[in-house]
């Protein structure tokens, strides 16, 4: 056996300290270095089921609490980004150039079916319907509607009564 296993004694040293830790007063166990020369006997009681319930569903409401406050993240994420994303498109399209950064790139605008600007309400339905339609699961089928439509509306144009245009 190894020097640090037997103590330097030549017995090992296992026994004796299982033979400490087993030494129970009622419900207590006293834990005694005494034997090896160390400190003074320490007492720890057990703690039985009804001391450990407050506890641990103390633990289980703080846990619950945690997640609540963090479990939204992920979804406020995503209406905080459909949000922008409806406000950009209705801000854009409704302003003087009735476009967004990427439509005026390509030299396209955005009009109502008689070709004039449309309103922020009328822009912010169709940012809405746009935006709603490219998340859902069968939402890109809607698009191949300008595949199909003689005005090349897509069912969010056709739904706010919209048109794209080119510019040039």
């Amino acid at each position: 056996m190894t020097d640090a296993a037997t103590a330097g004694r030549g017995q090992p040293l296992w026994p004796e300290v299982l033979d400490c830790l087993s030494k129970r007063v009622g419900n207590r166990m006293s834990v005694s270095m005494a034997g090896a020369g160390r400190a003074p006997p320490i007492h720890l009681a057990t703690a039985g089921p009804l001391k450990r319930s407050p506890p641990i569903a103390q633990s289980h409401v703080i846990g619950g609490v945690i997640f609540l406050l963090f479990v939204w993240l992920p979804i406020a994420n995503i209406a905080i980004s459909f949000a922008v994303m409806c406000l950009y498109g209705a801000l854009t399209e409704s302003s003087e150039h009735q476009a967004s950064l990427g439509k005026r790139a390509m030299g396209l605008k955005v009009t109502d079916l008689e070709g004039k600007r449309i309103s922020f309400g009328q822009a912010l339905g169709r940012s809405f319907l746009k935006e709603f339609f490219s998340i859902s699961v069968l939402g890109w089928l809607t698009f191949l509607a300008i595949l199909f439509t003689k005005k090349k509306q897509g069912v969010h144009d056709l739904m706010a009564g919209t048109l794209v245009w080119k510019t040039s």
